[in-house]
């Protein structure tokens, strides 16, 4: 199975993994290949200016965090992006780690 994170299970999985929610765990423990997106780093990049309290400092250590604990970057552009909106729109989950992909 490959798992897609979003932001929050990221900075999570990176910086305070004690924090994750048992499902993401579970989810993190039984895929083959873990992703984490530009459209994560984009965020946290945001974030970071919007709340500094944060304490983000350089988004470029995120990116080599994710890269260090053998995080696959999923390489897309605005043609994949669009191919997401119709199975997030159909979809009757309720947290993004239950989203197929």
């Amino acid at each position: 199975m490959n798992l897609l994170l979003d932001t929050h299970i990221l900075l999570w999985a990176l910086a305070k993994p004690k924090q994750l929610p048992h499902q993401a765990v579970e989810a993190i423990y039984q895929a083959d290949t873990i992703f984490f997106s530009p459209v994560n780093i984009c965020e946290i990049g945001i974030k970071s200016i919007i709340w500094p309290e944060y304490g983000i400092k350089r988004i470029e250590d995120i990116h080599a965090g994710a890269l260090k604990a053998n995080l696959q970057e999923l390489l897309i552009d605005s043609t994949d992006a669009m191919l997401v909106i119709p199975v997030v729109a159909s979809a009757a989950y309720t947290k993004p780690c239950e989203w197929p992909l």
